[in-house]
């Protein structure tokens, strides 16, 4: 798990902010697929145990997340 969160410093992603570097590593296309399929079984159980009002919230930023990106 150390080795993926130095990967983008030792490879020299251009990192601004604390906020870049853990967008960058938190972003499923940027990790292995080993480690991001342990993240979203992580994600995937926290909604599972959220208030379901909750839960819709965040799903809808999610999507709202996507959405901007996407375009």
């Amino acid at each position: 798990m150390v080795e993926f969160f130095r990967e983008p410093l030792i490879i020299g992603v251009p990192i601004i902010t604390v906020y870049d570097y853990f967008d960058y590593v938190t972003g499923i296309e940027n990790m292995h697929m080993d480690v991001g399929v342990y993240f979203l079984g992580l994600i995937d159980e926290t909604m599972e145990e959220l208030d379901p009002k909750v839960s819709d919230l965040a799903i809808y930023q999610i999507k709202l997340d996507y959405e901007r990106n996407a375009s």
